[in-house]
């Protein structure tokens, strides 16, 4: 049997980590899922145990930017997959940003069936 894939979401509100968790039970998809409130907290994790994908808020820290975070991650653990969620304040990304960057952006309100097929991704080991 494979091993369950680890998820790890950064959130200071904790938001994003009850919306994966209900993304999940919705796909009826086994994780493994870690939550940590700021993205130090996150960096400390991964170089512990590597993790399968990292969902972060686009603000998950005072010092660590979310863009800075998914650069972060990518050089301790470039296989890890990055999804950054952003708050209705929080800027919206251009096309040629999002296409080049080393992680998935979604802005609120998302799309529920984009967000579901990326979650499903990440636990079916998918593109």
């Amino acid at each position: 049997m494979a091993p369950l894939p680890r998820i790890l979401t950064v959130d200071p509100s904790g938001s994003i980590s009850h919306q994966v968790r209900s993304a999940y039970d919705l796909l009826d998809r086994p994780v493994i899922q870690i939550d940590v409130p700021t993205g130090g907290a996150a960096l400390e994790e991964l170089q512990r145990m590597p993790c399968d994908a990292v969902i972060a808020a686009w603000v998950s820290d005072e010092k660590i930017p979310g863009w800075q975070l998914a650069a972060e991650i990518k050089q301790i653990s470039p296989k890890t997959n990055v999804v950054l969620v952003a708050d209705f304040s929080d800027p919206d990304l251009d096309d040629e940003t999002i296409e080049t960057s080393p992680f998935v952006y979604f802005r609120r309100p998302m799309q529920a069936d984009s967000f579901l097929r990326v979650l499903d991704a990440i636990s079916t080991g998918d593109d």
